[in-house]
């Protein structure tokens, strides 16, 4: 719950009066309340059932382990997030996974690419990338990409 409090910090650009300790009680609906209405307290109309289920998305998220087979090859187009999320456990979790990546220069992508990977690193972190200033590159480079391969195929 403080890695979706500090990643909601991060979208509102406002500092949410919330910590660690906060969310040490074990009542999941307890911390679930707290958080949506300290939400509520600064601003963001989001209902409960709606935080809900950004919060499920999100321990999903974290759980993942999903690892791609049997893909035929494709053009790749890599979007990576300029910034990291290290104050937060999750952003500290990714950084490690990512880490043994970086070493390679398609990011472990290669097997899957008809080509070369396409990689574009983009400000912002892995929420950030998704919202303003920050989408307006996204959607450039995107949009540079998509022209390419329509231009390659056709």
């Amino acid at each position: 719950m403080t890695d979706i409090a500090r990643i909601i910090e991060r979208l509102l650009d406002k500092k949410l009066a919330v910590s660690l300790a906060d969310f040490r009680q074990p009542d999941p609906t307890a911390q679930l309340n707290l958080l949506h209405e300290t939400l509520v307290e600064n601003d963001w109309a989001i209902s409960r059932q709606q935080l809900s289920g950004l919060v499920k998305t999100f321990k999903a998220s974290c759980q993942a382990s999903y690892v791609p087979q049997a893909i035929p090859p494709v053009l790749i187009a890599l979007f990576i997030a300029g910034d990291m999320l290290t104050e937060t456990a999750s952003g500290m979790e990714m950084e490690r996974l990512r880490a043994p990546l970086k070493q390679q220069a398609d990011w472990g992508w290669r097997r899957y690419a008809d080509g070369p990977v396409d990689i574009h690193v983009v400000p912002g972190d892995h929420h950030t990338m998704m919202s303003s200033p920050h989408v307006r590159v996204l959607a450039e480079r995107l949009s540079m990409c998509l022209n390419r391969s329509r231009s390659l195929s056709g």
